[in-house]
């Protein structure tokens, strides 16, 4: 089906349309040394401003932000007075770790495992329905992270820790085709869902830590020819970069927002590498974390727009960016692993206000001796996603507050090896905590901030009934009030959460899925090695719509 309906919001001045698809199958702190911000890198290519009033979302979850802005959030209404009822619980393996978001289209979940395992599951029971194990070719010490499918054109997409872009059939699990889309001996692995959006599928790929060459590239759905690649750091004896060593960086390792109506693709990118030490790299690195402006069609640069200039902090741009409209023109926003949300006019790049932190903020550039910095590389905010408030006009941005002690001087890159420029180790686990921030699109102002026992580096789920969904790495799940963080629900998994829900509509009864295992980056702190499962929950009806 392809059922339509709209309603009207009206908020300082502005209609904004949101069409929700019902069942369709696809839809569209203290004080010390800050790093620079910079605002350059504007294209004479730049779009026009143009009025941005629409947002495509559905009552499925068919894109890893549910609707091509990445929104992370969903049309469906739930009251504010509800119960959760524990409807299945599916084990996924062992190992502890898991970073998969799911998707859901037509009653089919789609989840993956670590080592790129992809499960279709029945979304009313949890049993399996199909499930395809690639053969992995790694070489030692690369990682095997994985975050989730695309779903189109009757296909599955995949990107492996072993840089393949693979399809399946949607429908049995079947490998349609394979392709190669970088070279794993020289430092690159996958670890990204890849984005699916009209007949095309835009990857990019990890790596900036060993001093890869970063790129957003986009290939045919059908087929998996190459149509472009954009790199986002020059060649080596180029620009900034040296003739010799592992410079480099600027990986693109997370999935990128689209725009239909102006045909801009917007991604993020990595550290310049080494990641500490900025003797052999001086200048702004140009491009590393950014978020970039490309047109989707050629991958011609439209702007970017550097976060932090001469990272010395492994500060990348690893959150989602995220579309919506200020003020009736379309914005980008993205909150930074310097623990800044950012935000910019999607048309031209300009800033829309400055920088708002939204965990402790404590930085000076590293030396010889360990020195402790406020967020350590892991955030800020990681790899898990901000979500949007069309009601209050707010985006939700879960923290994670913690310290790191940062040393930095030359090293040797050998092999396939990480070349941090020295090291980096977190601060005790107690002093790790997270932060969940409401902060309003138009002008930057914080409305509210909840202090979370442990990191939520999965991110946060939104729906439009003002309920907000996440976990922790302690296994806590909430639902909280998007209009004052107080809790409405609370359920002690007993395992760590590593990447944000989805809120769906099946049956005529509204679900909440999780998917449950510990982040690869906390498991040093937050130690995990038991199941990974996937949880999915009914919301029991005192009030629960669908959009109206």
């Amino acid at each position: 089906m392809n059922i339509k309906s709209r309603y009207s919001i009206w908020a300082a001045g502005l209609s904004l349309t949101i069409t929700a698809v019902v069942g369709c199958s696809s839809a569209v702190s203290s004080s010390g040394m800050h790093p620079q911000h910079s605002h350059q890198g504007l294209s004479k290519n730049t779009p026009q401003t143009h009025k941005a009033n629409v947002l495509q979302l559905s009552t499925d979850w068919p894109n890893f932000g549910n609707n091509l802005w990445q929104n992370h959030l969903s049309p469906l209404r739930v009251s504010q007075s509800f119960n959760m009822q524990l409807l299945y619980s599916q084990n996924l393996g062992n190992g502890g770790e898991n970073e998969s978001f799911p998707i859901e289209v037509g009653g089919v979940l789609y989840v993956t495992t670590m080592r790129d395992r992809v499960l279709a599951l029945d979304a009313s029971t949890g049993n399996v329905m199909w499930e395809f194990s690639p053969q992995l070719h790694l070489l030692q010490g690369i990682p095997t992270i994985n975050r989730g499918v695309a779903v189109g054109q009757g296909k599955v997409f995949l990107l492996t820790a072993d840089d393949r872009l693979v399809a399946l059939s949607q429908q049995t699990g079947q490998l349609l085709y394979q392709v190669s889309v970088a070279n794993e001996s020289k430092g690159y692995f996958e670890s990204m869902s890849p984005l699916y959006v009209d007949g095309k599928v835009f990857v990019g790929s990890a790596g900036g830590d060993e001093g890869v060459r970063g790129f957003e590239a986009c290939y045919l759905a059908s087929n998996g020819q190459l149509l472009w690649r954009r790199y986002t750091v020059p060649k080596r004896g180029e620009g900034w970069l040296p003739a010799s060593g592992q410079h480099g960086g600027g990986a693109v390792w997370n999935i990128p927002a689209y725009n239909p109506q102006g045909g801009q693709l917007f991604f993020g990118t990595g550290n310049p590498s080494p990641d500490f030490y900025g003797v052999s790299r001086l200048g702004p690195d140009p491009m590393t974390d950014a978020v970039v402006s490309v047109n989707a069609t050629t991958g011609k640069v439209n702007w970017y727009r550097q976060e932090v200039k001469h990272d010395l902090w492994d500060y990348d741009v690893a959150s989602p960016p995220m579309l919506f409209p200020v003020q009736g023109k379309l914005a980008v926003g993205e909150a930074g692993k310097d623990g800044q949300w950012y935000e910019w006019y999607a048309a031209n790049g300009q800033p829309v206000f400055s920088p708002v932190a939204f965990v402790k903020e404590q930085h000076r550039p590293p030396g010889a001796q360990p020195t402790l910095e406020w967020p350590g590389s892991d955030g800020g905010a990681n790899y898990g996603p901000s979500a949007y408030d069309p009601i209050q006009q707010t985006v939700l941005i879960s923290g994670i507050n913690g310290p790191e002690y940062v040393k930095a001087g030359p090293t040797h890159h050998t092999s396939y090896r990480v070349d941090d420029g020295t090291s980096a180790s977190p601060a005790p686990a107690g002093d790790w905590t997270g932060t969940l921030t409401s902060i309003r699109v138009n002008d930057g102002r914080i409305e509210w901030q909840r202090k979370l026992s442990t990191p939520a580096i999965g991110g946060v789920t939104t729906t439009m009934g003002g309920v907000a969904f996440f976990g922790e790495a302690n296994g806590m799940l909430y639902a909280v009030n998007m209009k004052n963080g107080q809790t409405l629900w609370q359920y002690d998994a007993h395992i760590p959460v590593a990447s944000a829900p989805i809120v769906y509509k099946l049956d005529g009864q509204i679900r909440v899925t999780y998917v449950l295992g510990q982040s690869a980056s906390l498991q040093g702190l937050f130690p995990y090695l038991g199941k990974t499962k996937v949880l999915t929950f009914q919301i029991k009806a005192r009030h629960a719509t669908g959009a109206t």
